[in-house]
This record gives C-alpha cells, structure tokens and sequence, in this order.
C-alpha cells in the first residue's frame, strides 16, 4: 500500500486525479515484468502507484522540490526519481516498456519533440498513455468557471505560478492524434472524461481552495509554510465525500459518457518500422536503471 502522507493523501483525494489514476493503470495493463516511465512526475504519487504494479517505475520532473519530496515519499518502494527534461530524455533508445505523460504535454512548447523522445525510448510495440485537457469540450464548464471567477476576483493558481503556466490550454482530439502520428506512435484507443458533473466538482472545490487562501503549490503549503492542509477540516470533509464524489462520477460517465469531456486520454504504441533510426543519448547504467550521464 502507498503510505498516504502529506501530499500523497491530497493526491489521492482530488477527483481529477483519482479519474486520471486509474484511466491510466487500467490503459497500461501493467505486469511485473514492465519498466515505467512517468514524465513530469510532480511530488511522485503516479509513478508510485506504477512502481506497484511493475518491475520498477522511474519519475522525471524539472522541479528539485517536487523530487525531494517523491525520493522522500517512496523510501523502500520500487521508484526512482531524476531531474530531467521531456524532450531531451537522458536514456538508451528502447528502454520503458511503458510511458506515462498526464498533464504534461500541454506545457511544452516543442510538443513534437516529446513524443518523438517518447517513441525514441519506448520499446517496439511498447505503450504511451497520455493526458491532457480538452479545448473543445461538449459543455465548456472551465471556461464559464473562469469566467465567474473573474467576476469576483479569485485569481488562478496558474496565473501566479510560472512553471503551471500552459503553453497551450489543451488540445483538440485530432490534432493530438495527427502529432503522435507523426512522431512515429499509433493511437490504439481514446477516450474522453470529466464530461459534466466531475467537472462541475473539480471547478467548485479548486474555486473554493481559492478562496480559503490555498494559492500556492500544495509542496509549499506543506513544507515551505509548514502547514498540513491534510489535517485542516476542508480536507477531512472532502475526505468523508469522497465516496460520493466516486459515485456522481459514475453516474456522469453513464449518463454524459456520450459528450466530449473537458479530459482527454490517448492510448498509443510505438511504431519501429525497418530502417527507423533514432540518435539517442549518451547515458550511463548504475543497477540496472537508466540514469543520465552527470559529467
């Protein structure tokens, strides 16, 4: 079991999140014999719940803290953490029997050259499951929010840290499929979620984290501030909610599963056709796992 602590525990009780967590698990088909790849890992609890499921799984973010805490947190669990970049990854081509990238691609500039990365290190026949918003949801419930928002003066914790700042807000579907196509991955499987009352329930809980003051990034609330939101009555409430929360997100899946959500999840695999060539990376090998070359 994760030991759910500090972070990890908010991790796991924020709606999107959990939607997003088991999407992925269940798209992966994880075995014990899969080495996982989780880029832009965050504080690690994705990657954790992999490392669960897998040979081993290792994390990369740009965010020294983040890492911190993800080594800290995953003491004696099968997960590695690394600062690296997406789109200069520093391992051998055909490493990762599987990638996770959620939330990630959209802050990219060069978003071809991640997934050209991420085909580069995948195994042939090897999977991606990726994540990233829809801009063109069926009921655009983010931008109404955002709009009221506005209107009151609840500023966006986006527009107040630099690194969450999108390059992009998100995607449409085919155009996402037509650049994984071009990078050499085929899309087996999509999906949409978050279509209408999980969004409504995200909007209304990041709204109200707002206006409780919850600006910064839940690291520094916990760390850097010292205080642990965790223990505050807010987060026990949603705790005890959760269930339900689980629930009305079943329901919208039945009952709205037909509409365009505000997520999108894309399954694909690596095409190596003959005579595909990668230049990859100069790495070296400690144990086993991949680590970049530190000279």
């Amino acid at each position: 079991m994760i030991k759910e602590t500090g972070l990890w525990e908010l991790k796991r009780y924020q709606l999107d999140e959990a939607i997003r967590r088991d999407l992925i698990v269940e798209a992966l088909e994880l075995c014990k014999t899969d080495v996982v790849l989780d880029i832009g890992c965050g504080v690690g609890y994705i990657s954790a719940t992999l490392a669960q499921q897998s040979k081993y799984a290792v994390g990369i973010d740009l965010i020294a803290s983040n890492l911190a805490i993800a080594r800290s947190l995953s003491r004696g669990m099968n997960c590695y953490f690394m600062k690296a970049n997406g789109i200069r990854l520093p391992f051998d081509n055909e490493t990762f029997d599987k990638i996770v990238c959620t939330e990630v691609i959209e802050h990219i500039e060069s978003d071809i050259s991640l997934l050209k990365e991420i085909n580069r290190v995948l195994k042939k026949g090897g999977t991606l499951a990726l994540t990233t918003p829809n801009i063109t949801p069926s009921l655009d419930i983010f931008h109404m929010m955002n709009r009221i928002r506005k209107r009151l003066s609840i500023s966006s914790m986006h527009d107040e840290i630099e690194y969450e700042i999108h390059v992009r807000e998100g995607y449409e579907l085919g155009d996402l499929k037509n650049k994984l196509h071009h990078a050499g991955l085929s899309v087996e499987r999509e999906c949409f979620y978050l279509p209408v009352i999980s969004k409504l329930i995200q909007e209304f809980i990041y709204t109200v984290r707002l206006v409780m003051g919850y600006r910064k990034t839940m690291s520094k609330t916990l760390l850097t501030d010292g205080i642990d939101v965790t223990r505050s009555l807010a987060f026990r409430a949603l705790k005890i909610a959760f269930p339900l929360l689980s629930l009305l997100n079943r329901i919208d899946t039945l009952v709205f599963g037909g509409l365009k959500g505000h997520g999108i999840l894309v399954v694909a695999r690596a095409r190596k056709p003959e005579g595909f060539h990668f230049s990859g990376h100069t790495v070296c090998r400690t144990h086993g796992l991949p680590y970049p070359n530190r000279k």
